[in-house]
């Protein structure tokens, strides 16, 4: 499994267009330390088996952009609390200390409860608005399919067969019912995400 998992890696870290999208978009996984973060994040979960995966819509410019994992900013990466879900590795952030409010709350709920799942993000650069690198825009739907298929090839490889979405987009665009929504931590959203995590139960 640990020459799949670099294999993916790999691949990922290759990726400079989307088929029949033309919107813009960084890949983190051009960058050696995202591309190390991320591997090195996988093989800890080939050891740890998780259950299910969490994802979100898309990195952030201030969290997985910057460190390669989902929901993670270079805060929650650097917080030796979360090795229980991250694994004990030399971790390799590079840009400083940007904290994003996501992160901070879905690592609170994925401590509260010692919840281990993948997290990723249906889709997995981060798309950004013309000429303004520093901002976030929703996904397209080219984008999306295109995600669609890199979860597919995560779940089998860790055999996950539950997937869970935080906030309403990320939901549509995987087609999740709402046992398998969780309220985004945004605008006021903080207690509805810590409580739809602490609801999650996956045998």
């Amino acid at each position: 499994m640990k020459n799949k998992i670099i294999d993916f890696v790999e691949r990922l870290s290759e990726i400079d267009c989307i088929p029949d999208s033309t919107a813009p978009f960084e890949n983190p996984y051009k960058r050696e330390a995202c591309k190390y973060n991320l591997e090195q994040y996988l093989l800890f979960l080939s050891v740890v088996h998780p259950k299910f995966m969490l994802v979100g819509e898309a990195p952030g410019y201030r969290g997985c952009q910057l460190t390669g994992i989902p929901f993670t900013d270079e805060i929650q990466l650097l917080n030796s609390s979360n090795n229980f879900a991250l694994g004990d590795w030399e971790r390799h952030p590079d840009t400083g200390n940007q904290k994003e409010n996501s992160a901070t709350v879905i690592w609170e709920g994925l401590r509260e409860k010692r919840l281990i799942p993948i997290m990723w993000n249906a889709f997995p650069f981060h798309p950004y608005n013309e000429g303004k690198v520093k901002s976030n825009r929703t996904p397209n739907a080219a984008e999306i399919k295109w995600g669609k298929d890199i979860i597919k090839e995560i779940c089998e490889l860790f055999d996950i067969k539950v997937l869970y979405a935080v906030g309403k987009k990320a939901q549509g665009q995987l087609g999740l019912s709402n046992d398998f929504g969780i309220r985004h931590p945004s605008y006021g959203g903080k207690e509805k995400c810590l409580e739809g995590l602490s609801g999650i139960s996956v045998q």
